[in-house]
């Protein structure tokens, strides 16, 4: 069949089908694992049979793929999905998959072709789209446990089974390719959702990283569910809003996830949390105190106990709840002319090898993310170790040969390095010769360098029209790496609609987006095992000081 065939065999089934109501996607996976038990006990039986058939020996020979698909099930979950008025209520997702399976051999143009023709009629829902890939194993799986029923039945009474082993063949084939996950075509374009989404009027759905286009849309799919309407019409109506232009701007995201709902949302979950731990640990102090007879021994217990248990619920919280992901836009050419960034080694020139180093790993992070483009300048924002006197020539030495190797990359490189830096000057409490608050006095002299205002800093070597016009300033630790491309990662995000803070000029806070984003930070253990004392006292985030991230959870669920 080609490609008209096929995607009007797709109308033609989606036609036959009358959606009534839903149920349980358990039922997909116990379809995949009734299949798998049926098969593997035909393949027992068969294994014990005489004789060397050919298509008995390319099933037995196959089945573990049979077993990996099988393992599908596990991510179906308790989605609810729609059903097909029969005699027997059938899973709309599984018909489908059952259908594709007699597409054999299965290809991408062939999938794509057949279910861009259901889409046309009765598209299925994002949840569907996303379980494609089970129902495909399911309905193939089926078909192979059928053939592997026919396969013994003919065996049995002495028959030719040559009929079969064609057919054996091509579920074999499908089964390994989709294995692979070679078969699926990509899904995005396929939903009906993402082309209503796609006509955004301020063109950022189209412009924002394949992860995040998928969080909109399993965001819409629950908000559809919440409102009693079908997907297609909630984005619709998403889409109407955005076209309307009210005073939450033209962007579709500005009504998927509205400010103010989210706020009221999270002083509601901040209040359970506060409420919970509060009533939990007075409840367990005033119970220890009913044993030991002394009720004012509850007084006491009180606060090492709602220690306890304010460190369990963080506990089961990070285990619980999912990281809420950060919309990215894709900049697929780069960081553009609004997002220009300066990323800056906060450091201190502390000798000849430090400086080496430093200049070494700026080179580094430049080359591994050159995709960023030439709006992005690498910078070394130097600082001198503490001292008991003012800057000699040694210090000044340190300083040149940073300069120089700056500029030295500079020319391999198009201008894209410079080096800031300020001298120490005398603190009088301490008497001591430092930058003013060491790194955060750092970071703040390099904002107010970027605007053009009054500060300790100086440009010692690079081009000062590459830092004209700096939206964005990514601050590096001298013993932080920056992986490939990240820039293009953390400059995505900065710049997308929903993270761009909106400042309350009057009470000079951020009051929604982000001010500062800090990124996912792991650590390079010791390959040591670490000690018993370690272990007891690293606290609710174990061996590792970024594994237990609760305050990136309170940002997340309260306000």
């Amino acid at each position: 069949m080609n490609d008209n065939e096929l995607r009007r065999a797709g109308r033609e089934e989606a036609s036959s089908w009358m959606t009534r109501g839903t149920l349980s996607g358990h039922l997909l996976s116990r379809q995949i694992r009734d299949d798998l038990a049926a098969l593997e006990a035909v393949c027992r039986r068969l294994e014990t049979a005489e004789g060397g058939d050919p298509a008995r020996a390319w099933l037995l020979d196959n089945r573990y793929l049979a077993r990996q698909i099988a393992e599908l099930w596990r991510t179906v979950g308790h989605k609810r999905l729609p059903t097909l008025q029969r005699e027997e209520r059938q899973l709309r997702l599984l018909r489908v998959g059952e259908v594709l399976a007699r597409l054999t051999p299965l290809t991408t143009e062939s999938l794509t072709a057949f279910l861009s023709g259901v889409q046309e009629v009765e598209p299925l829902t994002e949840s569907e789209l996303a379980l494609l890939p089970q129902a495909l194993g399911a309905g193939l799986l089926h078909s192979l446990r059928s053939c592997a029923e026919q396969l013994e039945e003919l065996m049995g009474r002495g028959e030719s089974t040559d009929a079969l082993e064609c057919p054996l063949r091509d579920l074999v084939a499908s089964l390994r390719v989709l294995h692979r996950g070679e078969l699926l075509p990509e899904l995005e374009p396929l939903s009906v959702v993402d082309g209503i989404f796609r006509q955004d009027p301020s063109g950022v759905y189209p412009n924002m990283t394949a992860d995040s286009r998928q969080d909109y849309r399993t965001t819409l799919c629950r908000l559809a569910k919440q409102r009693g309407m079908s997907e297609t019409a909630c984005a619709q109506q998403m889409l109407d809003l955005a076209h309307q232009g009210t005073e939450r701007g033209d962007h579709i995201g500005a009504y998927l996830f509205p400010q103010g709902e989210e706020q009221r949302q999270k002083r509601t979950r901040g209040v359970w949390y506060i409420g919970g731990v509060l009533a939990i640990t007075t409840a367990l102090a005033l119970w220890l105190g009913m044993i030991l007879g002394m009720w004012w021994s509850a007084l006491l217990l009180w606060l090492p106990l709602s220690e306890l248990v304010k460190n369990g619920a963080d506990f089961l919280l990070l285990r619980l709840v999912p990281p809420r992901p950060v919309f990215r836009m894709e900049l697929r050419h780069g960081v553009p002319r609004e997002g220009r960034t300066l990323c800056v080694i906060a450091a201190l020139l502390t000798g000849e090898t430090a400086v080496d180093e430093l200049l070494q790993k700026l080179e580094r992070y430049a080359l591994a993310n050159r995709t960023a483009g030439e709006q992005v300048t690498y910078g070394l924002l130097a600082d001198l170790p503490d001292r008991e006197r003012p800057m000699d020539d040694g210090d000044r030495a340190l300083i040149d040969r940073a300069s120089a190797g700056i500029e030295a990359l500079n020319r391999q490189y198009q201008g894209q390095f410079c080096l800031l830096f300020r001298e120490p000057v005398l603190e009088e409490r301490e008497n001591r010769y430092r930058g003013q608050e060491r790194k955060r006095g750092a970071v703040l002299d390099a904002v107010r360098f970027l605007r053009g205002r009054r500060c300790e800093l100086e440009l010692l070597a690079g081009e000062r029209e590459r830092l004209t016009g700096v939206q964005y300033l990514l601050v590096l630790d001298g013993d932080t790496v920056l992986t490939m491309e990240a820039v293009n990662e953390l400059v995505g995000a900065a710049l997308h609609p929903l993270n761009v803070p909106h400042i309350d000029r009057e009470r000079r806070v951020v009051t929604a987006g982000y001010g500062i984003l800090q990124p996912r930070v792991e650590t390079e253990l010791s390959p040591q095992p670490a000690s018993a004392f370690a272990r007891l006292f690293g606290g609710l985030a174990g061996l590792d000081p970024y594994g237990g991230a609760v305050s990136d959870l309170y940002h997340d669920l309260f306000d």
